[in-house]
């Protein structure tokens, strides 16, 4: 069985910053993500031969760890500074596989359940083999959380009271501009020989229509040549818990991070991540 020092759970900002960090310091790291995909909700979709950002678009920050990773990003020319927004140059995935370049990462390898020992937990996944690791950093929404601390025997009540917004992205290619969109917000608009590429979010309670379905309505709304719906279950959170829960089972030397402790935005996750370095890993 291979062994590690920390295993990371989840590719998104907070995993990734982690990763790096830890790598730095020396330690054997890797990332696990469930998805084909690094990056969370800094996500890139091909649509009709147009790049389309369909997650975080552009963002601000003002912590300065997350700001070596964007002049990471500038410096190879996958992000670019627009005023106080950065922004992806073309696709933002770009400037996230460049991030783990030199870390190991797994996809498509979805945490089940952990194995707490003495000296070291033994995670078993759907789509990989069983990994151990002395440390483990959890980095997945909350409820996605909850279930795997909860296979394990853990309790993780405390995570219940994290409420997220969903979004949907509707990927568009229209014969003309539209001009009144009512609740949908343009995230990007691409005109190419005379036919119009959208990509349009909208915000609701989540509920258990299927994409297809979702994609059925809108096209009758639309009247679209062809067209792409996403759903992100967990867009935005909507109320985060105190921060001391990430500690909830330093016993088991299992740590959480996330936008649900610090807020509800990249920054959040930076510092959730800042803090579990600061007070486990730099203090070894």
């Amino acid at each position: 069985m291979v062994k590690y020092d920390v295993v990371v759970i989840g590719a998104g900002p907070s995993g990734i910053f982690l990763a790096r960090k830890l790598k730095e310091l020396g330690k054997s790291v890797a990332i696990f993500e469930k998805s084909n995909n690094i990056g969370g909700r800094l996500a890139t979709r091909r649509f009709k031969n147009h790049t389309f950002n369909i997650g975080v678009n552009s963002f601000e920050s003002t912590v300065k760890e997350l700001n070596e990773m964007v002049e990471a990003g500038i410096e190879n020319e996958t992000l670019i500074r627009d005023g106080v927004q950065i922004r992806a140059k073309d696709s933002i995935t770009a400037w996230t596989k460049g991030l783990v370049e030199n870390i190991e990462v797994h996809k498509k390898a979805k945490l089940e359940k952990l194995e707490c020992g003495e000296n070291e937990n033994i995670l078993h996944f759907d789509g990989h083999e069983s990994v151990a690791s002395k440390d483990v950093v959890v980095t997945i929404p909350a409820p996605q959380a909850k279930e795997v601390l909860e296979n394990s025997g853990l309790n993780a009540s405390s995570f219940e009271k994290v409420t997220y917004k969903s979004s949907i992205i509707y990927m568009v290619e229209l014969e003309k501009e539209l001009k009144d969109l009512k609740e949908f917000h343009t995230l990007q608009h691409v005109k190419k020989d005379n036919l119009h590429f959208y990509l349009l979010e909208f915000e609701e309670d989540w509920n258990e229509k299927s994409k297809e379905d979702l994609r059925e309505e809108f096209d009758e709304i639309f009247k679209p040549i062809e067209s792409y719906v996403h759903k992100w279950k967990y867009a935005k959170v909507d109320k985060s818990i105190s921060s001391d829960h990430q500690f909830d089972f330093k016993s088991n030397s299992i740590y959480m991070a996330g936008d649900y402790f610090f807020g509800s935005d990249m920054d959040a996750s930076i510092l959730s991540a800042q803090n579990i370095l600061d007070n486990v890993f730099y203090v070894q």
